[in-house]
């Protein structure tokens, strides 16, 4: 009897021990997967973040008062020195040409109106800014042994090449930032070859309109490269002329330690210039560079 009465309380306490176990573990495995799938990681996800983040972002653009630009005005100075292989062809009836060591140096100052328009009139300018820049570049070559015949040439000790331009920085918020700036004005030219001087009037300096661009680009916050070039013509415009046309092309890599900046690199230039008088020179000039800098 007591055997019958215990089979009969297993039967009917088993099935809700049983049922009691399965709730515990559909509820464990349920809610483990919820917790894990709330913190996994997933490209969609991340997306759709994203997208959520630069919504905002437009939202507090258009609904909170942008920071008013303040004037600014900004002044770099450089300094070039350079040696390299000079070249000069010489057409007075017949050919004459000649190669040489040639030692350059340049100065080029830059003054920048920065933030200039925006802050006087409020309106975003997308980065652009104006300048302005002087160069003045003299070289020395000794001529003195290589030409024979009925042109003697001297030292080519007061060849002077400067210009001035304007300047328009078209990305690029300050002058040590990667930029690009475009630039248009005058130069002036003097030969500095005394019998080419009195061919070309008297000593007259050549002049023209000069147009150029130069880059900056920052690798890191203390290294890039740069480059710059520009092309000289005649009166009508910089693109050249058989009258009249050059190019000075560099360069090169720079490092940056606060406002101060060392560079190396190469530079490129080439000029053709021809007179009334039937003479013709083309000149060129491949070399190596360094350059400091002082920012301000």
């Amino acid at each position: 009897m007591r055997i019958v009465f215990f089979f009969l309380l297993m039967i009917t306490i088993y099935p809700r021990l049983g049922q009691a176990n399965t709730t515990r573990v559909t509820t464990y495995v349920f809610e483990t997967q919820e917790k894990r799938k709330s913190t996994r990681w997933t490209l969609t996800e991340w997306l759709r973040i994203k997208e959520r983040m630069k919504l905002m972002d437009v939202w507090l653009a258009m609904f909170s008062s942008p920071k008013k630009e303040v004037f600014a005005p900004e002044l770099s100075l450089q300094y070039y020195s350079s040696k390299g292989d000079y070249t000069l062809n010489l057409n007075e009836g017949a050919e004459q040409s000649t190669e040489t060591d040639l030692s350059q140096e340049a100065l080029l100052g830059q003054f920048w109106f920065t933030n200039l328009v925006s802050s006087t009139t409020g309106l975003s300018t997308l980065n652009i800014d104006l300048g302005y820049e002087y160069y003045q570049q003299s070289r020395t070559a000794d001529l003195s042994s290589l030409f024979t015949g009925s042109i003697s040439l001297g030292q080519i000790s007061d060849r002077k090449l400067s210009h001035h331009v304007g300047l328009l920085r078209i990305f690029g918020k300050n002058i040590q930032d990667s930029s690009l700036v475009l630039k248009y004005g005058g130069y002036s030219l003097e030969p500095g070859i005394a019998p080419i001087n009195e061919i070309a009037g008297g000593g007259d300096d050549i002049t023209g309109a000069v147009a150029g661009a130069e880059a900056t680009f920052y690798l890191l916050s203390w290294f890039g490269f740069e480059g710059s070039i520009m092309r000289y013509g005649n009166a009508r415009g910089a693109a050249g002329s058989e009258e009249r046309n050059g190019s000075i092309t560099k360069y090169g890599a720079f490092i940056e330690i606060y406002n101060f900046r060392a560079g190396y690199g190469v530079s490129e230039e080439d000029w053709e210039l021809r007179f009334d008088e039937g003479l013709v020179t083309q000149e060129s000039n491949e070399g190596e560079f360094w350059l400091v800098k002082l920012q301000f």
